[in-house]
């Protein structure tokens, strides 16, 4: 029996340490308890250094309310988990895009225990998508431009033409 508990606890540190996600345990208040390679790599801190800090700390504050707001309705049971995008701080105060998802640990009793938090680098698809939107916007003026050249090419035809008209009939 206690060899399948050490061949069950190495399968779990195996999988959280390679995942290809960045994958935490966090304190109900929101102290970081343990934290994979992937998510040190994402964030830019060490382990040691995020262990010593709190989700909150590396937060975007624009971000910060709806987080909280998400993590009061998982501790009071309202939901169970929730995903959302949010914007953390690097450890060289850039700004990384990440896809959180949260869901709680309970006890036996089903007080709170833990969360279990999974981050994805979303950075490049958020900066894909503001190009996305930018080549949308110059296409949209592009046709708005074509479209008032053309209207304002038949006003001048009508001028030219009437014009024309005029020419003639004076000689």
């Amino acid at each position: 029996m206690e060899e399948e508990l050490k061949k069950s606890e190495a399968r779990f540190r195996a999988t959280f340490e390679q995942a290809a996600m960045g994958i935490a345990h966090v304190s109900t208040d929101g102290h970081w308890l343990r934290v994979n390679k992937k998510l040190c790599d994402i964030i830019g801190y060490s382990g040691e250094e995020l262990l010593a800090m709190t989700c909150q700390d590396i937060t975007h504050p624009d971000d910060l309310e709806t987080d909280l707001h998400y993590l009061r309705q998982v501790l009071d049971g309202e939901i169970k988990t929730y995903s959302m995008e949010k914007r953390c701080f690097r450890k060289d105060k850039s700004l990384v895009w990440v896809k959180l998802t949260v869901s709680m640990v309970r006890d036996d009793l089903g007080q709170p225990h833990y969360f279990i938090s999974v981050l994805e680098d979303i950075t490049e698809q958020i900066k894909l998508k503001a190009q996305l939107l930018q080549a949308q916007k110059m296409e949209a003026v592009g046709q708005l431009a074509g479209g008032v050249a053309h209207d304002f090419n038949n006003i001048l035809t009508a001028i030219i033409g009437y014009g024309n008209l005029a020419l003639m009939k004076m000689a």
